[in-house]
């Protein structure tokens, strides 16, 4: 579960983190992206392979960061539901689909 997130900051199952995060099934590590403020298909395609149920995509504190429309059409075309939202909605609903038993990946941009 993510325990808190602020700018720049996320907390999850008690361990802090200062950069972008890709909370997958099984694991957490750093998520890098082709351009810091932008995410593109070959940024996210890796969570497919994690068979989750939803992704959901952290776009920031302020929501500036840009989702290209790639990315919506990528896991459309897998039929795996995408939500994107600013950071802090998107932690809180992470929460809510982990809470009901849902395999979710989320990829969560800590700034902007």
């Amino acid at each position: 579960m993510i325990d808190r997130y602020q700018f720049g900051e996320i907390t999850v199952d008690g361990q802090k983190y200062t950069h972008d995060v890709w909370i997958g099934l099984e694991e957490i590590s750093q998520w890098w992206r082709s351009e810091g403020h932008a995410v593109y298909e070959d940024d996210v395609k890796g969570a497919v392979g994690e068979q989750p149920e939803t992704v959901i995509i952290g776009n920031g504190a302020d929501a500036i960061m840009q989702v290209s429309q790639e990315v919506y059409d990528f896991f459309q075309d897998k039929k795996i539901p995408l939500v994107v939202k600013d950071s802090g909605l998107a932690c809180d609903e992470y929460n809510q689909l982990k809470k009901q038993g849902k395999r979710v990946v989320a990829l969560i941009h800590l700034t902007c």
